[in-house]
């Protein structure tokens, strides 16, 4: 009989993930501030829509994995999920330059999803 024994730690998880609903309530603060600047909610794309929807809904669910899944797919998840949001949201911070209200929280979203990148490259490389 093998039993299996998870070599991350559970407060490596609960980091990472704490780490991923901030990010979430970052992204929120972020579109709140935008509408507050432009007097109201702006008429977006339907594309544009479903873009922050993808950015609210998936660092939740990458929260719930990062608590359920076995070390390997874990790791491989959040580096390339965090990978993503470091690039996607450096690239936000560049275009936001421009306003200075909306640099720190920003900022912000660059320095968690770089923090998740961080922890993740610390989890254990492993044969699950």
């Amino acid at each position: 009989m093998v039993i299996y024994v998870d070599i991350l730690s559970e407060p490596m998880r609960t980091k990472i993930a704490i780490l991923w609903l901030s990010l979430t309530l970052a992204f929120l603060a972020h579109g709140q501030l935008h509408f507050f600047e432009k007097g109201g909610v702006p008429k977006e794309t339907l594309g544009l829509l479903l873009f922050f929807d993808f950015c609210y809904i998936v660092p939740l669910l990458l929260a719930y994995l990062t608590l359920v899944l076995r070390e390997k797919a874990c790791r491989t998840l959040n580096i390339v999920s965090s990978a993503t949001f470091l690039v996607m949201n450096t690239y936000h911070l560049w275009a936001h330059l421009g306003e200075p209200a909306q640099i720190p929280i920003v900022g912000a979203t660059v320095a968690i999803a770089g923090l998740i990148l961080w922890h993740s490259l610390e989890i254990p490389k492993t044969k699950r």
